[in-house]
């Protein structure tokens, strides 16, 4: 890794040093335009822990001339009066495979319209994890995604050349989705899909993530994975016990089965994994359910 990489993917600033060999050698030319790119939310954490390394002697001006530390001073003074606190939006990179590195418009700290489609929640990650190490998905043509929030599962699979379509209840969100893979510069198609109310397209897999949040929604997300009549993969984030409970029993009760295929619970490997992704631990535990009315399955 090296600092250009850890920012695009908003390593958190503190933990910057952990990954980088010291004395780092940065010249102004080429932090300047990267914490110009970034929000002042981001680049505040950023300057202080630069200017850290710089008085412990751990960060040294390529150039020579003792530009840098001028700089990163200018620079902390400029952004004193900025409020960290107040939301912004930022584009995140998120390393997901060589070659596969999605690039998702976020607002973490916004929640608003009763929607969760402002940030990326680490399931999403877990469900892209699980899906690029399993054999049979390059013989995946169609893919369909709900309940897509910002969209990171259906770039990924796009970019790894999948045709998607990414859905979501929410118009607002489906018209971010829009924005996001057009940032992309991948195809898919993106399209409000009400669970229930609505036919889900044709595909020949049918992912979502972080979609189990709540009782209430679980009979429509049901209906929704039945009525797509394929395999699905539903990547889960354990919050509460009852809920997922709720959803395989529901699943059993309208003639799906609801099967555990991965999961981070008390598996080192996992953890690490999600935590290179993330850079930070897991809070709750995330399981993958294979949902499908068919006894073969992949």
């Amino acid at each position: 890794m090296d600092l250009c990489d850890l920012v695009e993917r908003r390593c958190p600033p503190r933990k910057i040093p952990q990954y980088l060999s010291t004395p780092i050698s940065l010249s102004v030319e080429e932090i300047g335009p990267l914490i110009n790119e970034i929000p002042n939310s981001y680049s505040k954490r950023l300057v202080k822990i630069l200017v850290q390394l710089w008085e412990n002697g751990k960060l040294e001006d390529e150039n020579e001339e003792q530009t840098l530390a001028d700089w990163l001073y200018n620079k902390t003074i400029e952004l004193l009066p900025y409020d960290d606190k107040q939301p912004q939006q930022d584009i995140i990179t998120y390393a997901i495979k060589p070659g596969i590195r999605p690039k998702i418009p976020e607002t973490p700290r916004l929640i608003s319209h009763g929607t969760t489609g402002h940030r990326t929640w680490e399931a999403s990650l877990y469900l892209c994890q699980y899906l690029f190490r399993q054999d049979w998905l390059p013989q995946v043509n169609e893919v369909l995604e709900i309940g897509a929030g910002t969209g990171l599962v259906s770039t990924a699979l796009a970019l790894a050349g999948h045709q998607v379509t990414s859905t979501d209840g929410d118009p607002m969100v489906v018209e971010q989705l829009r924005k996001t893979f057009n940032l992309n510069e991948v195809n898919i198609e993106a399209q409000v899909l009400e669970w229930g109310l609505q036919k889900p397209p044709k595909s020949d897999l049918v992912v979502a993530a972080d979609v189990t949040y709540d009782t209430a929604v679980i009979p429509s997300l049901g209906n929704c994975l039945r009525e797509c009549k394929t395999t699905a993969l539903v990547a889960c984030t354990i919050r509460n016990s009852e809920t997922i409970t709720f959803f395989q029993e529901y699943c059993y009760s309208i003639g799906l089965k609801a099967t555990e295929v991965a999961s981070t619970d008390d598996n080192d490997k996992e953890l690490s994994c999600m935590e290179n992704l993330t850079f930070e631990p897991l809070v709750c535990p995330i399981r993958i359910y294979r949902v499908s009315t068919q006894d073969d399955i992949k």
